[in-house]
């Protein structure tokens, strides 16, 4: 503990310089957090410019520490030191803002990466950051080791009060991290939350400085030997004012800052692999991250606490009166030991995590509260589940940092130099983790091999530290604390090697998997039913491990393809677009603003990711080149995946992919476009909202050639109307005219432009009349012609000008992004902004402005229905319709909830014959399911736009007819041709999955030794290929597993589960099968059948959802 004998001249007191490291750690947790989104709008949010940022701030602070310690010891009043490096650092922060917009003049007038290429325009980066940052990080390095010399004693050999300082400073930290995360930056703004804790920043230094004035100066470190000669007399007699002697160090001193330096590199990894891992149960917001930030920092904090604080021993008596205290009696020093089981503690606390693996995923899923809690209710659990994870491994690394400063030394002397030498060292290690592990380490080993590699590594550094002093000749050190006295000592021999064994044991477990990493927990995308019953917790585990069919460590990101039901891109545990259901948007998106356009020649897409926003693009005739920016390059596989649906976008010479960050490219690549299509992420995802702001707009502006349109993707689910209306105001103030489209489910689409849109009815109709218009029309959106294009328009400019108009606070910028905090506030939560349209269904100025044409708005009006019903997705019936159209719009949504004989009920209380693409399915469906002969014309009919679907209804009415083996022919062809075209309706081909089902079970009986039954034959390997880009995957499998069942004697069963092994279904009946299946053919996986369906077995009943996983 912290000595309480009363103050010595010159020694200022621990607690009150520990309150001052506390405001300034703070402060400087908020510059840093300022800082990096500032240069985030600058260099981009790429792991690159993010790395380069943080090695200057984090090389400057290591530089500060080398130059200022020795510094420190030498000043005769090293708190008044302290203070005008506090002083300064202030002044520097406050001037950073003007500097900032110097440095992105100049890295944008030189034409930043994409000019100068990535080696100059990362050194580029390294000096304009370290011009913005050098000055105030290398003084922020200085603080600490003038504040450990202006309360060092030479009787704390152990620099108990460095770690108490150390701790102070990090909690200080811990506190600006959430502050500013949870607070100031929404309220505020970045430049005003940066200016605010300049403020708190110049109190702290005053306050330094009067504490000082009251202090006589400090004996510099020449002066120290001839302080501690003084008589012993002179100083109290107490164990604690025993003199200090001189003894031998445990390990040389190079071996400790080396030591350092790779503590801080393995550190550093961790924390990457941290912010990778939590991520997706965390939600990846804002919030995220400086969550993980902070637990971390407040585990640091903690550590260098307890090192302050623990208890000290007193040397054992001698059993001789007459014997005097020797200098290794009274030494009280840190031993190697010690070191080596701080290793082996952080390795074991990193390691029981990742034995817990995906029990995590579904503690995330426990914690988390109902969907539109506020944000306060999501707070404990975050907390919970990160402290979990990473409070026990900060913590010992806490520990472990003062402990490294006082290996290289005891007490006063040289305290600044050593503090500054070792926070040097850890730096730089941390400098090369941060560098080494984004670029190399972590999408080389991934984040799960990451994760192993770091543990190991701390067990070797253990090792190390465990096994040098054996080898060394013996150094004198005596007992003192629980970490050197002697007894103490000969455990901490056997507790270190006993936790290595323990961490090495932990990486044995399988560790988190697909349900921990590519699980949309965190977007509250995953149902609490799950952890009714350990049998259902296992079957979302079993499910999510399924459905992956891909994944990679990518240089930004972690990504995945789900294959549940079509090829979803899965970037950081959130499905990021879908290559079948979201066609219509990622498709649509970008033709809208080319249709509208009366010649496209150029344009951009903003986000890659399936490639089928710019591959239909670049498919259309008229336009020369489409230039795509995306961050992370791993999209590219996705895109190759995915050539069914994006027109081969990778394959066509006029498309040219960016890899970088979009607002980069956006300002420094020299092209100007026609259309640009703003299809980034979801707002609430770090780093996402900056494409939403009014710079980004105006930067997109100055891209667009006279007559250009500005496309900007909005989503209308899990958000607010006032987080809408402020990107509606945002979008209108810097293009006047803003049209709204409706693209897909929830998803909107605002057109902005610079002049009144007047649109052309005969070019536009000419326009949708030939391809990719017309395929794109009818395979995604299932309309035909201008009025079925038009069903999608939603809103004129008159009311985005209205809505927007009335905002009540300032737009979303760069500065003070609303938008970024506003949808972090709403993930996983049921808003919508429906209601902000209603008005509109009566407004006939909604309509867009046309000229040169007659458009029949009735027919718009009754395609605007049926096109939603086509996306699948259950509508509103509004209440004023007319009858014949309220009953048309209740039997589309019988037909999209799957009640088809419903459906064909109520479209026979209206006389309309049907019309268009989506009214002759569900007519088609309903007469064949109903073995009306009626249908056959109108399965005609549908057959010139979906020929596909014509063959699946006709299958289902030749087999409500009794023609079961013709039946099977017609739906074999359907699947085997689903395998290369993926624009059929997914709910049609589901039920046709359904319908196959059912052929199979009305097998006539037959001898059981003869050949399979054909019909289930034909359909069993009509299926054994999955379909175009995955579409129903998992429906597919699971109909094919049933199809094997009917047909008990043939192994048929095994051909079918080997597309669920090794992770089958969670189910008793189908667990059960599988054991039959297996033992009749004698399948290797009998016993593991067999493990499975008892382990299933024993665990009914329980309601525990962590048992039986």
């Amino acid at each position: 503990m912290i000595s309480r004998s009363r103050p010595r001249p010159g020694v200022s007191s621990p607690l009150a310089v520990a309150a001052l490291l506390f405001g300034s750690g703070a402060a400087a947790l908020v510059y840093q957090i300022a800082w990096q989104r500032e240069f985030r709008l600058i260099f981009g949010s790429s792991t690159a410019a993010s790395a380069a940022v943080l090695a200057i701030f984090i090389g400057g602070t290591g530089a500060g520490s080398l130059l200022l310690g020795r510094r420190a010891d030498a000043h005769p009043r090293p708190l008044r030191l302290y203070a005008v490096l506090e002083l300064a650092i202030a002044a520097f922060a406050a001037l950073s803002p003007p500097l900032f917009d110097l440095a992105r003049a100049a890295y944008r007038g030189v034409g930043g990466t994409f000019h100068l290429g990535m080696g100059v325009g990362t050194l580029l980066r390294l000096v304009l950051a370290a011009l913005v940052l050098g000055a105030p990080t290398v003084l922020m390095g200085g603080t600490l080791p003038a504040a450990a010399r202006s309360v060092a004693s030479p009787h704390d050999p152990q620099r108990r009060v460095v770690g108490v300082l150390y701790a102070a400073n990090t909690l200080g930290a811990v506190l600006g991290c959430v502050g500013a995360t949870f607070g100031l930056l929404e309220q505020l703004g970045t430049r005003h939350t940066l200016w605010a804790a300049c403020v708190a920043n110049v109190v702290v230094a005053l306050l330094g400085w009067l504490l000082s004035s009251a202090r006589q100066p400090t004996p510099s470190s020449t002066d120290t030997h001839a302080l501690e000669a003084a008589p012993a007399l002179a100083q109290e007699p107490s164990h604690d004012a025993l003199p200090e002697a001189s003894p031998e160090l445990p390990l040389p001193p190079r071996f400790v800052l080396a030591f350092a330096a790779i503590s801080g590199f393995v550190f550093f990894w961790m924390e990457l692999v941290w912010y990778r891992m939590l991520g997706p149960l965390l939600g990846g917001s804002v919030y995220t991250f400086g969550l993980i930030l902070a637990v971390a920092l407040l585990g640091i904090g903690l550590g260098g606490l307890l090192y302050g604080a623990a208890p000290r021993r007193r040397p054992r008596p001698s059993r001789r009166p007459d014997a005097l205290p020797t200098a290794a009696a009274t030494r009280r020093g840190p031993t190697a030991e010690g070191l080596a089981l701080t290793c082996a503690l952080e390795a074991l606390c990193l390691a029981i995590p990742f034995a817990l693996g995906d029990r995590l995923a579904l503690l995330a899923l426990a914690l988390r509260p109902d969907a539109g809690a506020p944000l306060l209710q999501f707070l404990p659990g975050w907390f919970a589940l990160t402290a979990i994870v990473v409070l026990p491994a900060a913590l010992v690394a806490g520990v472990q940092y003062p402990l490294l400063i006082a290996l290289l030394g005891a007490g006063r002397e040289h305290v600044g130099r050593h503090v500054g030498a070792a926070a040097a060292c850890n730096t730089l290690g941390a400098m090369a983790g941060s560098l080494l592990g984004g670029f190399i380490l972590l999408p080389g080993l991934t984040a799960i091999g990451s994760w192993r590699a770091v543990v190991v590594t701390l067990i070797l550094m253990g090792l190390a530290a465990w096994l040098l002093p054996l080898r060394a000749p013996q150094r004198a050190a005596a007992p003192a604390s629980p970490l050197t006295e002697e007894r103490p000592l000969r455990r901490l021999r056997i507790t270190a090697p006993a936790a290595m064994v323990l961490a090495l044991l932990c990486l044995a477990a399988t560790g988190p998997t697909a349900a921990f990493r590519h699980s949309p927990i965190g977007a509250g995308r995953v149902d609490r039913m799950y952890l009714d019953a350990p049998a259902l917790a296992r079957s979302f585990l079993q499910n999510a491990r399924q459905v992956i069919v891909w994944e990679t460590e990518g240089r930004e990101s972690s990504v995945a393809l789900d294959a549940t039901d079509g090829l979803a891109m899965v970037v950081n545990g959130k499905v990021d677009g879908n290559a079948r259901g979201d066609a219509s948007t990622q498709i649509m998106g970008g033709l809208i603003g080319a249709a509208l356009h009366p010649d496209p020649q150029s344009a951009m897409v903003i986000g890659f990711g399936t490639g089928s926003s710019a591959g239909w693009l670049a498919a259309v005739p008229s336009i020369a080149r489409v230039d795509v920016a995306e961050l992370e390059p791993a999209m590219r596989e996705i895109g190759e995946r995915c050539a069914l649906v994006n027109h081969d976008a990778l394959e066509n010479p006029r498309l040219r992919l960016l890899v970088g960050d979009a607002r980069e490219i956006l300002l420094t690549v020299p092209a100007s476009y026609d259309v640009i299509f703003s299809e980034p992420s979801n707002p609430y995802r770090a780093g996402i909202a900056s494409l939403f702001t009014r710079e980004y707009y105006e930067a997109a502006r100055g891209r667009m050639n006279a007559g250009g349109l500005f496309l900007q993707w909005v989503q209308a689910y899990e958000i607010d109307v006032d987080t809408l209306r402020t990107l509606y105001a945002t979008l209108g103030s810097v293009f006047p005219y803003v049209e709204t489209w409706y693209i897909g489910w929830h998803d909107l689409l605002l057109v902005g432009s610079m002049e009144q849109p007047i649109h052309d009815v005969t070019a536009l109709r000419a326009r949708l009349a030939a391809p990719p218009y017309r395929d794109a029309l009818t395979r995604v959106w299932r309309t035909e012609g201008l009025e079925g294009f038009l069903a999608h328009h939603l809103a004129s400019p008159a009311f985005a000008s209205t809505f927007g108009a009335e905002l009540t606070h300032p737009l979303n910028t760069d500065d003070h992004n609303r938008v970024e905090f506003g949808f972090a506030r709403h993930v996983g939560s049921s808003s919508t902004v429906e209601d902000a349209f209603l008005p509109l269904r009566k407004d006939e100025t909604r309509r867009p402005a046309l000229q040169n044409g007659v458009v029949d708005w009735d027919l718009v009006d009754e395609d605007r229905l049926f096109q939603i019903a086509g996306d699948g997705s259950e509508f509103t019936i509004p209440e004023d319709l007319a009858l014949d159209r309220e009953i048309r719009a209740q039997a589309a949504l019988n037909w999209v909830t799957g009640n088809i004989d419903g459906a064909l009920a109520k479209w026979r209380f209206q006389e309309r014959p049907p019309r268009g693409i989506n009214e002759l399915a569900l007519v088609a469906e309903g007469m064949a399911n109903a073995g009306d002969d009626s249908a056959l014309s109108i399965i005609t009919a549908l057959e010139r736009t979906h020929p596909l679907e014509a063959e699946a209804h006709r299958a289902r009415l030749q087999f409500r007819k009794g023609a079961r083996a013709q039946a099977a022919t017609s739906l074999a062809r359907v699947f085997t041709e689903m395998r290369r075209d993926p624009w059929s309706s997914p709910q049609v081909i589901g039920r046709s999955l359904e319908l196959a089902r059912e052929m199979a079970t009305a097998a006539p009986p037959g001898r059981t030794d003869g050949p399979p039954d054909p019909v289930a034959k034909l359909l069993f390997d009509a299926l054994e290929e999955p379909f175009a880009v995955h579409i129903l995957d998992q429906a597919r499998r699971t109909t094919r597993i049933a199809i094997a069942g009917t047909q008990r004697e043939h192994d048929l069963c095994v051909r079918a589960l080997a597309d669920v092994e090794p992770h089958p279904p969670w189910d008793r009946d189908q667990l059960a099968a599988r054991l039959t299946c297996y033992t009749r053919w004698n399948h290797p996986l009998a016993r593991r059948a067999a493990r499975d369906r008892d382990r299933f077995d024993a665990c009914q009943g329980l309601r525990g959802w962590l048992l039986c996983l």
